[in-house]
């Protein structure tokens, strides 16, 4: 965390660290709780230096898909919160959010669909814009849609 801080108010710092940050947020012997504050901290990075920080957007997003329920959801909160404010560019891994329609959890799926419709309100033409390229990157095997997940993306965009 002390080093996250530092990083905020310093810019070499932060392109030094960085990579090292997102390789700890992938490893497994960190526990939940440090990976949630880690996130919020990235929040916080992608906010003050986007161009340094723009190259490891899609490794944030790969917290949406970490077993813990808390990572999710506030990995989910902080991708919401930079793009809703245009501190994050919306691209195909809006795909990797609507995915979490289907997650276990009620809580994370409410806030998706809320994601959803206050980002329609915003520009309702900036999900048709990115529809084809995410219908293209669901299709990958590794992301492994169903048929009811991809019915439920459909719906809800």
């Amino acid at each position: 965390m002390s080093l996250c801080k530092y990083m905020t108010v310093s810019k070499s710092v932060c392109r030094e660290n960085l990579k090292l940050i997102f390789a700890m947020l992938r490893s497994e012997s960190i526990d939940s709780i440090t990976k949630t504050n880690i996130i919020i901290s990235l929040g916080d990075l992608m906010h003050r230096y986007p161009n340094i920080s723009e190259p490891y957007t899609h490794k944030l997003y790969e917290n949406l898909r970490d077993k813990d329920v808390n990572v999710r959801k506030t990995t989910l909160m902080v991708i919401t919160h930079l793009i809703l404010n245009g501190m994050l560019k919306l691209k195909s891994e809006i795909c990797d959010v609507a995915l979490l329609l289907q997650d276990e959890e009620i809580r994370i799926r409410n806030l998706v669909k809320l994601f959803f419709h206050e980002l329609h309100k915003k520009d309702p033409n900036i999900i048709y814009n990115l529809l084809p390229e995410s219908i293209s990157r669901m299709s990958i095997p590794e992301y492994n849609i169903d048929e009811s997940t991809f019915h439920s993306f459909v719906k809800n965009i």
